[in-house]
């Protein structure tokens, strides 16, 4: 799993519950509806969730609904924080659209999928130096497998 979200604070206490959403600039190039993404608050690992609905529209015509499921804020309150957030990009929310990205986070038997697939698409690679699959060399139960690390499994049993 290469896909990180990284949230700096948790607006709305919105990370809690079994789905959420968030809103960035858009990027067709990031975020694709069915992937997997490592959710991070300030850079620690807090689940894994898979991106269900990419929605882009203008920053001016976000709806008071999700302005208030992502931040917490009215629409009003948000556009403005949202532009104080991204000043540093120099973005012209004029032009640029938003996408309004909806997760719903991995439940410990869909991580344990998840793995599986990565193993099975492994074991797929034969190892050249010993011509033996390359499934054998990756830990299977309590490890996750991202970017070539290993990360234990938490508790992440929602």
């Amino acid at each position: 799993m290469r896909n990180e979200i990284n949230f700096s604070r948790n607006w709305n206490n919105k990370l809690t519950g079994s789905s959420f959403i968030s809103i960035r600039p858009k990027d067709v190039n990031r975020w694709h509806e069915g992937e997997d993404y490592c959710i991070l608050l300030n850079r620690g690992h807090i689940a894994y969730a898979t991106l269900v609905e990419v929605k882009h529209l203008l920053l001016y015509n976000i709806s008071e609904q999700d302005a208030r499921l992502d931040s917490g804020y009215s629409a009003y309150e948000f556009i403005a924080l949202f532009k104080k957030l991204y000043a540093k990009e120099k973005i012209d929310f004029e032009k640029r659209m938003v996408s309004v990205l909806t997760f719903t986070k991995l439940k410990f038997y869909d991580v344990r999928k998840a793995k599986q697939k990565a193993v099975q698409a492994a074991s797929e690679t034969v190892e050249a130096s010993r011509g033996r699959p390359a499934a054998e060399f990756l830990p299977f139960d309590g490890y996750e497998i991202s970017d070539a690390k290993y990360y234990r499994l938490k508790d992440e049993i929602y």
